[in-house]
């Protein structure tokens, strides 16, 4: 399969029947290899980007 195809839902289902892996093991498949596929510059812009929650956010929020 090329690699900018994603596996949709019914050719998940497809394939799990086939196999007898059930859809999910197909669609975490495509997750996985779409976090793979993530390249540095998107990665370094993500962290640029996004700042991290700090641990005691819901803490302070409940006061």
């Amino acid at each position: 399969m090329p690699r900018h195809l994603k596996i949709a839902q019914t050719t998940a289902a497809r394939l799990g029947r086939y196999f007898g892996t059930g859809a999910e093991y197909w669609l975490k498949l495509q997750v996985m290899y779409e976090l793979e596929a993530l390249d540095d510059e998107a990665l370094a812009r993500i962290e640029a980007e996004v700042p991290v929650l700090k641990p005691d956010f819901f803490r302070s929020q409940s006061d």
